[in-house]
């Protein structure tokens, strides 16, 4: 067994707190995901009959839906397409440095065999 770090164990090292930094990006957006889905309940002071309406884009029996309510539902869901697309990317990103890692890993023990 090799007592002495190498250049190998430091890339290790850094694939590791990358994943870790990732799976936590991973978390927050998942979590902003969850927080993004109940906003539409939480942000209006709507009526829950007539919330159900504007969800669904008919008018309510006030007229049709503000513009500002309007504006912010596509804002919204903007932002949950961001969250989502962000969410995907991070997935992607943790599932290459996971690779990475046990690639890495898999090749310091060969190594370590060979020495």
């Amino acid at each position: 067994m090799r007592l002495v770090r190498d250049a190998r164990d430091d890339l290790i090292d850094t694939l590791r707190a990358q994943l870790v930094g990732t799976e936590a990006q991973l978390a927050e957006v998942c979590e902003a995901l969850d927080a993004l889905a109940i906003v539409p309940l939480l942000s209006f002071n709507i009526p829950c009959a007539d919330l159900t309406c504007i969800c669904a884009g008919a008018s309510t029996s006030r007229g049709a839906p503000d513009l500002e309510i309007t504006s912010l539902r596509d804002q919204l869901a903007a932002a949950v397409t961001r969250a989502e697309a962000a969410e995907r990317d991070l997935s992607a990103r943790s599932d290459e440095l996971q690779s990475a890692l046990t690639w890495e890993m898999r090749n310091s023990a060969e190594m370590t065999e060979l020495s």
